[in-house]
């Protein structure tokens, strides 16, 4: 028999593995479980989001992750403090609207899942082991000065290849498919 995950009595919710929070403290997330891989991303669009020369993400369950706004936990952030914005249709992006914080990034052709922003993480909350960085993604984007050839992390020009295949894959049937339900509504299209 499998063993059950404690539940918080007060909360009626698991406990945290790991939390984390914007840089002002406006948005603060919970999960109940660690993130299945971590990847550093240096396209173009994340650098320019983070203004760094990549932006480590870590794979999350979608319903693994709360937030916490002003006292109140949802399953979303709150639409009216969090900016999100889609550089095209494949995903979109959330940071926090007071301070900036890039927060997320939720793919719709993965519709359960959410890549966290790992820089965002409360290092002093993680329970368990946080798996390794597997592989830097978008490297034919990286900046010429960062190298990233002696670290022995899988490097790929586009997307890990599991998961470009189910991009493609999303891309092709997308005139068919609605958008997420998870979308945020107040979302910007910058394209």
């Amino acid at each position: 028999m499998a063993a059950q995950t404690p539940i918080n009595r007060r909360t009626s919710q698991p406990p945290s593995s790991l939390t984390g929070s914007c840089g002002c403290g406006t948005f603060t997330w919970s999960s109940t479980a660690l993130p299945s891989s971590v990847v550093y991303c240096h396209c173009v669009t994340c650098r320019k989001f983070s203004g760094a020369a990549f932006l480590p993400f870590g794979d999350f369950g979608l319903d693994a992750i709360s937030w916490r706004t002003d006292g109140v936990t949802s399953p979303m952030p709150h639409r009216d403090l969090i900016k999100t914005l889609s550089f095209d249709d494949t995903a979109q992006r959330g940071s926090c609207k007071t301070c900036g914080t890039p927060l997320f990034m939720k793919y719709r052709c993965q519709p359960e899942t959410i890549a966290i922003c790992m820089g965002t993480m409360d290092v002093e909350s993680v329970r368990g082991r946080i798996v390794n960085p597997s592989a830097h993604i978008f490297t034919s984007q990286k900046l010429p000065w960062y190298d990233v050839e002696n670290d022995g992390l899988a490097k790929y020009e586009r997307h890990r290849p599991g998961f470009q295949e189910d991009l493609d894959r999303w891309l092709s049937t997308r005139e068919a498919s609605p958008r997420s339900d998870w979308s945020v509504e107040t979302e910007e299209t910058l394209g």
